[in-house]
């Protein structure tokens, strides 16, 4: 599939480029699109791509077959603003090709029973919310592939790493290819890496300064941002939290005070993170692994939680 892009912006010699009369502006864009069109028709199907909405219009008022535009400059059908998110679609076929690789007779995922304290927790609630953070690999290690599956919860699956995006597309939760940070467009170095290998590079995080050689630049978005998105509820039932040392660097300017989240697992929350979460009504319940995973709940959460039931665990493990 070939790809011509035009643009509607005028050249200037102050961008190396050369200028035009201005009588003759307007007709550049034309010329892009009419010469993409020409290259696309020689080489076979195409994607003509431009920000100018009355070349696209003009080109499917006029029914021309080599105009395909859609999920190209729009995102979910709505105009793309330059707001730094591009939708991507998957077809994936069908969710039992994901089954059909499992053991038919295995229910649970996590790798420290974190997806079957959480089900137990809520009595086997259906219909929960989940924002699993980041979600990795779709089925192997999840904390949230077993409530989708067997109590038809929904959620975020938020992975950075586009080698676990394609996986991830069997399952029912909105995927989100986002390297989540304190603020919108902090670029930080991430190492896309598989497991607990990848993630940001640099001081106080599990992948270290030394890292960072091996590693992209990329931009930051906040998890607030991604809520808002995706209109996520305010009441949020469970988070995995699992970010290889990005814990506070995620969660220490996060809303609280907008969303609650029912229960937490996240791993090695130290010193401030703590004190924050505890400021907002957060109890510490268990230390679920030797390496620091641990479970927290909301005060506000207790009496809808069977929390007799962690008595049944064996942790830490």
């Amino acid at each position: 599939m070939k790809v011509s892009r035009s643009d509607s912006r005028s050249f200037s010699p102050r961008s190396g480029w050369f200028a035009l009369p201005n009588r003759y502006s307007a007709l550049f864009p034309w010329a892009l699109f009419l010469i993409g069109c020409f290259i696309g028709h020689l080489h076979g199907n195409f994607i003509a791509r431009s920000e100018n909405s009355q070349i696209i219009n003009e080109c499917l008022r006029h029914d021309n077959p080599l105009c395909v535009t859609s999920h190209v400059h729009t995102d979910g059908g709505v105009d793309r603003i330059g707001d730094g998110w591009h939708s991507i679609d998957v077809f994936y076929g069908h969710t039992d090709l994901l089954k059909k690789t499992l053991p038919s007779n295995r229910t649970w995922f996590s790798q420290a029973s974190q997806d079957e304290l959480v089900a137990s927790l809520f009595k086997g609630k259906r219909d929960g919310y989940f924002i699993d953070l980041a979600a990795n690999d779709a089925t192997d290690l999840s904390n949230t592939y077993a409530l989708e599956q067997e109590y038809g919860w929904t959620g975020l699956c938020v992975e950075p790493n586009p080698m676990y995006w394609h996986n991830l597309s069997y399952r029912d939760c909105q995927i989100v290819g986002a390297v989540v940070g304190q603020a919108r467009l902090e670029q930080v170095h991430f190492r896309f890496e598989a497991g607990d290998h990848g993630g940001i590079a640099g001081d106080g995080f599990d992948n270290g300064k030394r890292w960072q050689r091996y590693s992209e630049l990329k931009y930051t978005v906040t998890l607030l941002e991604i809520l808002e998105r995706y209109n996520a509820p305010t009441q949020i039932d469970y988070l995995s939290l699992d970010v290889e040392g990005a814990e506070s660097f995620i969660m220490m300017n996060f809303p609280l005070d907008k969303y609650q989240i029912k229960v937490i697992t996240a791993e090695r929350l130290r010193g401030p993170i703590r004190e924050f979460l505890k400021g907002h009504g957060y109890v510490f319940v268990k230390k679920l692994t030797r390496w620091g995973e641990s479970l927290w709940i909301h005060n506000s959460a207790k009496d809808e939680l069977d929390l007799q039931l962690i008595q049944q665990f064996n942790f830490p493990i």
